[in-house]
């Protein structure tokens, strides 16, 4: 079994981060956690949203204590789903 890596994406939604996203999304060995503050209008394939608004403090720190330990389930309560 490989192992995969994990990337995190700020901005997902956006014309920089959509792109990247999907590039690593592809290529078989990324796991892609995108962080938007809005959710992007066509799905990414293979990348995990959590819609996150990176100005907001509270949020922030909200998804920072989530991430590690109950990754999935915080990505599900925010209303992101893989594949959005």
């Amino acid at each position: 079994m490989m192992v995969m890596n994990t990337a995190l994406v700020a901005g997902v939604s956006g014309v920089v981060g959509s792109p990247i996203a999907e590039t690593l999304a592809v290529s078989g060995v990324w796991h892609v956690i995108g962080l938007s503050k809005w959710v992007p209008a066509e799905p990414l394939p293979d990348v995990t949203c959590a819609d996150v608004d990176l100005v907001d403090s509270d949020e922030c720190r909200q998804f920072a204590d989530n991430f590690y330990y109950r990754r999935e389930d915080f990505v599900r309560q925010r209303g992101g789903a893989r594949g959005w």
